[in-house]
């Protein structure tokens, strides 16, 4: 009788370790709702499941709201099978290309036991890398680096002996430039932002935005609104001089750690990124077509011109004060282009339909141009190619 008591006393003793070492301070009422949501999914879902740890981070996204949290570990859980998301990091191999220009990699941990992502995004060519090794790869390469942020803070916790949930992500925006509006780069970012979302939830702990140029806020503006709130609550923006880059950065992490690159005395060891060369681009078809990447062939369109023959398009703005990008690649010859601005209707422009998904809507944010104009007069854009060879 008095061993019996013993145990339970220990088992409880144990139980209320762990939850301290492991998850944190958790209300009643939270735990109630982790049980709840894991013992409600061992019904559900025959296979493995997520440790307590990550149920609890899906828990925090939906506000412990167990039936929301449960619907999406399950849409997780399906998402994660349909792609091998668990072989990930044992089946697949960056490939040499992706390793030598994406500047990114994990630099030591913050003030708070945080393991630091460290990304260059002004020095990163999204096109370049697109183009080389298409979207499914640069999605491929995320996941991976997701997975082991998920290792890492797992190790963080069992070496600080407290919870360490979520990881730092320290971007540099020096190099940032209206390049980095390319359009499909910036429906490539939204397609990984919303599968980081709906995977990852409650994994960033903190976004530290270093040396933000006078563009970042037309792409803040752009990408902002498809993050999620609580995630945006995070974000800490630095846009002032060199001076003030390491006492900013000093509050979160210890200069000692700090990168060189940032005025720091760290060695880091995320490449420099800059352009990929063309000659390494994957070939274009004949007829404009890139192989297996959507995101590029539903955004450019093609043309077959004679030497001297132009090619118009004409681009409709209903929207005053929207922002016009636009790229081509020539695959054989040479060309010039102009733009010709009007307020004139040279032909009636089919009205767009309202945009319903991420990428539709951001699409429509950054097809038109950065004009001044009645709002109810349509300017029309018309931008000319000529052949010279």
């Amino acid at each position: 009788m008095l061993g019996k008591r013993y145990d339970k006393s220990a088992e409880a003793k144990l139980e209320s370790e762990y939850i301290r070492r492991f998850l944190g301070q958790l209300s009643p009422l939270e735990e109630s709702r982790l049980c709840e949501l894991k013992y409600g999914l061992q019904t559900a879902h025959k296979g493995k499941l997520p440790n307590d740890a990550h149920l609890l981070r899906f828990l925090r996204a939906r506000e412990f709201d167990v039936a929301r949290a449960r619907e999406m570990v399950l849409n997780s859980l399906r998402w994660r099978k349909l792609h091998n998301v668990d072989k990930i990091l044992h089946e697949f191999e960056p490939p040499a290309v992706l390793m030598q220009f994406f500047p990114g990699c994990w630099h030591h941990h913050d003030r708070e036991g945080r393991p630091v992502f460290v990304l260059r995004l002004g020095q990163l060519d999204i096109k370049g890398l697109l183009r080389t090794v298409g979207l499914e790869t640069v999605v491929k390469f995320t996941l991976s680096i997701c997975e082991q942020g998920l290792i890492k803070a797992s190790e963080a916790t069992k070496s600080l002996g407290q919870p360490i949930s979520t990881w730092t992500l320290l971007v540099d925006l020096e190099g940032l430039s209206m390049r980095h509006l390319w359009r499909p780069g910036v429906q490539a970012l939204l397609r990984i932002i919303e599968i980081v979302e709906a995977n990852y939830p409650e994994t960033m702990g903190l976004v530290l935005i270093s040396r933000a140029p006078r563009v970042f806020p037309v792409l803040w503006t752009l990408i902002s609104p498809f993050i999620d709130e609580n995630t945006r609550c995070k974000f800490m923006i630095n846009s002032g001089g060199s001076d003030t880059v390491i006492p900013e950065l000093a509050k979160y992490i210890d200069p000692q750690l700090l990168p060189e690159f940032l005025g720091g005395s760290c060695f880091c060891l995320a490449p420099d990124g800059g352009h990929v060369p063309k000659n390494m681009y994957r070939p274009v078809s004949v007829d404009g077509h890139i192989e297996d990447d959507d995101v590029l062939s539903s955004t450019y369109t093609s043309a077959h011109l004679h030497r001297g023959a132009p090619n118009e398009v004409l681009v409709p703005v209903c929207t005053p004060g929207c922002v016009l990008t636009w790229d081509f690649d020539v695959l054989k010859g040479d060309c010039e282009f102009l733009v010709y601005h009007t307020d004139k209707i040279l032909q009636t422009p089919v009205q767009p339909h309202s945009p319903t998904t991420a990428v539709e809507r951001v699409t429509a944010a950054i097809g038109a141009t950065s004009l001044s104009s009645s709002p109810k007069a349509v300017t029309l854009i018309q931008i000319s190619f000529l052949v010279l060879t």
